[in-house]
């Protein structure tokens, strides 16, 4: 059998043609030596793929889907014996015959590892590498390779159609594994397509070829061997697409041979990608990989792109979004990039370290307010990182078409609270306890409305705040019991993280304090990581379920549900509070997040109150 040759040294023109970020390569070495992804704050203040400056992915357009009321997530953490990440290579059987399906392969994750270290690794985590795949369905006639390149002369439309008709005759020649590979790209001419293009265009034209049971996408496996697989995220939308398997080869060759160790750190990296993707699909309410599909959606895309890759786009058109010629410039950039010695990865603009500074003056009462407020919309005007960045106020052209309102005139009062705003749900723990408490003083005083998050709530508050203090719940956890439930008239069921959709909160054990393990009803220093989503709840009935039990232990609460936006939230909002509830609670999602690194940095909140 022959073994697949590592590259023989990854340099940053690998990293850069590849499209990699610093804090990829950075996320890859901390899984290599931990075995899992890191417990960390998973705020995302980097910009939108469609506004960054940096070189970015088809990959990092894209946002992954989490499960709301109608198909909820399980509880990856406390339901891990639920999950599989099992796939199957080579022809399936046609369904309602007795045709011989022929030879599959089982692998027990779709992660395949090459080289001298990934076989050794594979034969330790009991799977098979990838060139061993390759030889089984070698002897058996039943590979064909297809590279993810076009040429001079051609664009990458056509490109991707040609490579997808390739794919189709093929099969039908009687290949039972198609192998995608971008190794030879960046060089000779040969102009890189991003592999999840490619695995959507050929994924498509197999099930379109033959419909019905006689469906060329079940005669064969698609394996993808990509240096553009950087993350988890990566990973899980190239499965989506459509491939069964996966050789990350330039992710694994940034870990292999780390600190002097053979295969640990390719073993520690394969095991946590494995869990990541069990992660992953649970957001989904997903049992089995195999389950996963097109998940996701995009913002920013031209409509010709999205169309290819089959999926939901968001803020792009026929004339508005990055359009293939955007692509096939940016592929012969990276061809340049691939041979020049100046090419480093990339460094995306991060909008913290811009405030930061100015976060701890203002709390130390260094400057005013006003002084930051300006920092920070000057920040947002000059380097925008989200969609609401791009939008404002024409005030100068509304005065001049009508005259001002005098605000003794304006009511903006909503019912018993004077203001129409809330202060979003953040925990006790992911904010110090100065700033918790602020929250709630500064919304009694102001007669509005504060959010206290799934994170308890500190004894002495307890009842202190009757009408101005929500009480965040989520399946009795952290700090829930009857006496919470009754120490505010306001309780919001979580279904769904806002900030970070799908992913859950984690809180490192460094922060967990005696006085916020005590709020938690937690160990002191132990690692916190919430459920992805409520998961006692599995249906509307449960919702009202739960919306009962609230109301049984505090019959004055008003009960709002909070669930992440994903596409067609409204229908699902809008069916919400039909078991009792008074409103729903839709935290505003303004990035990934799944992108697990996946995400989101801020949430605001609208209100539909229910008639």
């Amino acid at each position: 059998m022959a073994v697949r040759e590592p590259i023989a040294e990854v340099t940053n023109r690998h990293y850069a043609a590849f499209g990699w970020e610093r804090e990829q390569i950075q996320l890859a070495e901390q899984m290599a030596a931990n075995g899992a992804e890191p417990i960390r704050s998973l705020g995302h203040d980097a910009p939108l793929a469609a506004l960054a400056s940096e070189r970015q992915n088809i990959a990092d357009y894209i946002k992954e889907s989490v499960a709301v009321v109608t198909n909820p997530a399980i509880d990856r953490e406390r339901e891990m014996e639920h999950f599989s990440t099992r796939v199957v290579l080579g022809r399936r059987p046609t369904l309602g015959t007795a045709e011989d399906r022929g030879d599959v392969i089982e692998l027990p994750s779709p992660i395949l590892l090459e080289g001298p270290l990934g076989q050794e690794a594979a034969r330790q985590l009991g799977t098979w590498s990838f060139e061993e795949v390759l030889a089984h369905f070698a002897t058996i006639g039943g590979v064909h390779t297809l590279h993810t390149y076009f040429v001079d002369g051609q664009s990458m439309r056509d490109a991707l159609k040609a490579m997808a008709n390739e794919a189709v005759e093929a099969v039908r020649a009687g290949a039972t594994l198609l192998l995608l590979d971008d190794a030879p790209c960046h060089q000779n001419g040969r102009y890189w397509i991003d592999p999840h293009l490619c695995l959507a265009a050929i994924d498509t034209a197999l099930k379109k070829a033959e419909p019905g049971n006689g469906n060329l996408r079940r005669r064969a496996g698609i394996i993808l061997r990509s240096g553009a697989i950087r993350s988890l995220h990566d990973l899980v939308l190239a499965c989506g697409f459509g491939a069964d398997a996966v050789s990350p080869y330039l992710l694994f060759a940034t870990v292999a041979g780390k600190n002097g160790e053979a295969t640990a750190p390719i073993v520690n990296l394969y095991n946590a990608l494995t869990k990541g993707i069990e992660k992953v699909i649970s957001t989904l309410g997903i049992h089995e990989l195999r389950g996963y599909t097109r998940q996701f959606s995009a913002i920013g895309l031209r409509d010709e792109v999205a169309e290819v890759l089959g999926i939901a786009n968001f803020l792009g058109s026929e004339e508005a979004g990055t359009s293939f010629a955007d692509l096939e410039a940016d592929s012969r950039k990276r061809h340049e990039d691939f041979a020049s010695d100046a090419a480093k990865p990339a460094k995306l603009f991060r909008l913290f370290p811009r405030i930061w500074k100015s976060i701890g003056q203002l709390a130390a009462g260094e400057i005013a307010y006003r002084e930051y407020a300006d920092k920070l919309e000057n920040e947002e005007r000059t380097n925008p990182i989200a969609i609401r960045h791009l939008t404002d106020l024409n005030l100068e052209k509304a005065r001049q078409e009508r005259p001002p309102v005098d605000p003794s005139q304006v009511d903006i009062s909503v019912g018993e609270h004077s203001l129409p705003l809330i202060i979003s749900s953040m925990s006790f723990g992911s904010q110090n306890e100065i700033a918790f408490r602020a929250y709630a003083e500064a919304a009694e005083q102001l007669n509005m409305i504060s959010l206290n998050g799934e994170g308890g709530e500190i004894k002495d508050m307890l009842g202190k705040y009757l009408r101005t203090r929500g009480i965040q719940i989520a399946s009795g956890r952290f700090g829930v019991n009857v006496e919470l439930a009754n120490a505010a008239n306001i309780v919001e069921i979580k279904i769904g993280q806002g900030a970070k959709p799908g992913e859950g909160g984690h809180l490192p054990g460094s922060k967990v304090t005696a006085k916020i393990a005590a709020a938690r009803n937690a160990t002191i220093g132990s690692d916190l990581i919430s459920p992805s989503n409520n998961h006692d709840i599995y249906s509307i009935e449960d919702l009202a379920q739960i919306i009962y039990e609230i109301k049984q232990a505090n019959d004055r609460a008003k009960v709002a549900v909070k669930v992440p936006i994903v596409p067609n939230i409204g229908t699902i909002a809008v069916a919400s509070p039909r078991p009792g509830p008074t409103s729903s609670t839709c935290p505003a999602l303004t990035a990934a997040p799944a992108r697990p690194a996946s995400t989101p940095s801020s949430t605001s909140a609208c209100r539909r109150k229910s008639a």
